[in-house]
Formats: C-alpha cells, structure tokens, sequence
C-alpha cells in the first residue's frame, strides 16, 4: 500500500496539475517509491518530530504540550487519499513509542501513548472525512468556510 494521487476539488472532480495543487510537482518523487521507502522516510520524520516536540515541550510526566506528529500524520492522511493510511500509521506508532522510550517512559507506558496517538490521527481523518468527503479545505472559498464550520 502506498501513496496514491487522489486528490479532488470540492465539487468531487479531480483536482488539476493548477495552482490550486502546487505541492504536486514537489511531492511526485515521494509517491513514486514503494511502500517500504515511504514508511523509512516518514518513520524518520515522525522520529525527529516527535523528539522535538518531546524536547521543547515535554511537563512533568509522559505528556508534551506541542505535538507536531499527529498534525503531520492527518495532513499526510487527508492530503494522499484513503489508500494511503496504513503508510502513515504503522511508522507514527513506532516512532511516537520509541521517543516516549527515549524520554525515559517504560515500553508499556510508551506503547499505550504511541496507540493513543494514532487513534487520534485515525479519529480526526474519519470525521473530517464524515463531514467534508474528500474535499480539500482551501480548494476555494466555499471550501474554506465549510472547512471552518
């Protein structure tokens, strides 16, 4: 399973080489790797997302505040079509448990956070998906509203 082109506009088309998708040219290398490829790379950005994050923003206990990982995660998740969701989540559990591992947390505590991770990530897709499809949010004006509301 990898990352497929499925991006539409929000009248369900699909969405053009424009300048509405700008970032297609500078991301068609990394679709065109296989899957295991794709997982290296992002379990290596999620690695270094989530050691910083942990770094800059970890309080007292297991928890930091700023938590750059599952953002990237649902941005990857909504922005390469439904295929492609098994590419993400499998590399941001390891990752997010090993750098709960790192800091100091026990593999069981570490575990448990990594699920608690990707099961957000698995929640905001599907119910931006419930309430928006595929449409992306910033396709057009109308788009952006409902994205908002």
């Amino acid at each position: 399973m990898t990352f497929t082109d499925t991006r539409q506009d929000f009248d369900g088309a699909q969405a053009s080489n424009s300048a509405v998708w700008p970032v297609r040219r500078q991301t068609a290398w990394f679709v065109e790797q296989s899957a295991t490829v794709q997982a290296v790379l992002l379990l290596s950005l999620f690695l270094i997302l989530t050691l910083v994050s942990m770094a800059v923003s970890r309080v007292d206990g297991s928890i930091a505040t700023l938590w750059i990982p599952n953002a990237t995660a649902v941005a990857l998740c909504l922005f390469h079509g439904r295929q492609s969701h098994a590419v993400v989540y499998l590399p941001l559990f390891l990752a997010v448990a090993t750098g709960n591992t790192v800091f100091g947390d026990t593999p069981l505590v570490a575990v448990v956070l990594a699920a608690i991770n990707v099961f957000q990530v698995v929640m905001v897709v599907r119910l931006y998906r419930m309430v928006l499809g595929e449409a992306r949010p910033h396709s057009n004006e109308i788009a952006y509203v409902r994205f908002l509301f």
